[in-house]
């Protein structure tokens, strides 16, 4: 929105107020959008829970909110992986990679003799 425009609608004082409203609700967009865009680059299952566990306003202060954003989303995806789509989980004590559940196309093409190993049986 152009300043001059809008003291010229409304006033000096007034249109103060009101651009800064409008910039503050423009940078309240893009930090909405650059965390959108980290939580799906990351795999998120729950975008608006994983929103609830970040702090939005260190990325709003942040210079580059699209680097702020991804550093976020990295370090909650560190703490609470269950948030996020992994494509492969290794079975514990095996050392075998596991199909993860969002990749049943994988359990389908297991001959019986791999899945029977894979169950441990």
């Amino acid at each position: 929105m152009d300043k001059e425009y809008l003291e010229g609608l409304v006033g000096a004082e007034a249109a103060e107020v009101i651009f800064a409203a409008h910039t503050q609700e423009l940078q309240a967009l893009r930090c909405s959008h650059a965390l959108s865009m980290a939580v799906q680059a990351a795999g998120g299952r729950n975008e608006t829970a994983i929103r609830a566990l970040i702090q939005e306003s260190d990325i709003l202060a942040a210079q580059d909110m699209g680097a702020a954003a991804a550093s976020a989303v990295e370090g909650l995806k560190r703490e609470h992986g269950y948030l996020f789509c992994t494509p492969v989980v290794s079975s514990p004590g095996t050392g075998t990679a596991i199909p993860a559940r969002t990749d049943m196309q994988a359990l389908g093409k297991m001959s019986m003799a791999e899945y029977r190993k894979f169950r441990g049986r």
